[in-house]
């Protein structure tokens, strides 16, 4: 048996690797990819050659030594390709010379789409488009346009965030995963309080495509006294954390929580989860509905991936004025 393991920036990944056995060596196509946290790892039989057996493990185990090959599980819209050749009995541990994948502030940004129809939505999505940032299709929209708002707006060339947060039985939810793939859109989401099963299979629903799957944790609309109600003895902060702990047991690699759990994810998982947070508010800004919020530049700094931001931009005179405030905000905070 033979090991080769990539050790690789935080913020850059291997896409799966395209390994073919070739006269005295296997040969491995490496792209940097989008940040994930999550890859998968196995041992390459060097008789079958091309035959790897490969198993999800989280991006802090890839320290360790023990692996043979360590690939990322997304692919990326970026293709910065190199070719590495490793030599038959080679035993290979060597850190890749990538860039670091770098992103503008404004890609960071998710701006939530609350339109009533798709006329709306377009008015809304197209000035901003060009701006590099998601767009979050939420329930309101779907509900009233159906799949087709997707393409819609991916016409603009936007990148889409599908926020429907699938909560079923896991045969019903997994399906309608798979659908979301097919969109083809960026992201979606399923509640993670649909227990381990649903999570694993709506997980396995996205695999070896480029939509991330993301757990939604306790909504930002609620706090302690909303999860005593529903009969959830923890408080907020404690439920965010056992949820995440059961969704990357589950393989899960993405969640959504407040800005007032981003610090406590990170110090407990690390950067094995993508943070994708709502409830983020300028200052000065109307909290509307939600309870546990927090300033664009502190929820960067606390260590969020993604910002979702909706009424502050869309409700602004000029939502284009108020999305690059937004993101000189976050970029300061970088």
């Amino acid at each position: 048996m033979w090991n080769v393991f990539f050790n690789m920036d935080i913020n850059a990944e291997l896409q799966s690797c395209v390994l073919g056995k070739s006269l005295g060596r296997f040969v491995g196509e490496v792209r940097s990819v989008r940040r994930h946290a999550w890859v998968r790892a196995g041992e390459a039989n060097v008789v079958v050659g091309s035959q790897v057996d490969l198993q999800p493990v989280s991006q802090t185990d890839r320290r360790h030594e023990g692996f043979d090959l360590v690939e990322s599980v997304f692919a990326s819209p970026q293709h910065v390709e190199r070719e590495v050749d490793f030599g038959w009995g080679v035993n290979c541990h060597a850190r890749s010379n990538y860039p670091r994948m770098t992103a503008s502030a404004k890609e960071k940004i998710i701006v939530a789409v609350d339109a009533p129809d798709a006329s709306s939505a377009l008015r809304l999505v197209e000035p901003l488009a060009g701006e590099g940032c998601l767009f979050k299709i939420g329930l309101q929209l779907f509900t009233a346009e159906g799949p087709s708002i997707v393409s819609k707006l991916q016409s603009t060339g936007a990148r889409i965030f599908l926020d429907l947060k699938f909560h079923d039985i896991p045969n019903t939810a997994r399906e309608a995963v798979h659908s979301a793939v097919r969109l083809g859109v960026d992201m979606t989401t399923i509640h993670l309080c649909g227990g381990p099963q649903m999570v694993s299979e709506s997980v396995a629903a996205a695999k070896e495509s480029k939509t991330l799957v993301l757990g939604v944790s306790v909504l930002t609309s609620m706090d302690d006294e909303s999860l005593r109600a529903v009969g959830v003895p923890r408080i907020a902060e404690d439920q965010v954390l056992h949820l995440a702990g059961m969704g990357l047991q589950c393989g899960l690699r993405g969640i959504v929580a407040s800005p007032r759990e981003i610090r406590p994810l990170r110090e407990k998982f690390g950067s094995t989860l993508v943070i994708v947070t709502p409830g983020v508010r300028p200052a000065g800004s109307d909290v509307g509905d939600q309870k546990r919020i927090m300033t664009p530049g502190d929820a960067v700094r606390a260590g969020a991936d993604y910002l979702v931001v909706g009424r502050p931009i869309t409700g602004a005179p000029s939502p284009l004025e108020s999305l690059r405030a937004i993101a000189a905000e976050m970029q300061a905070a970088l």
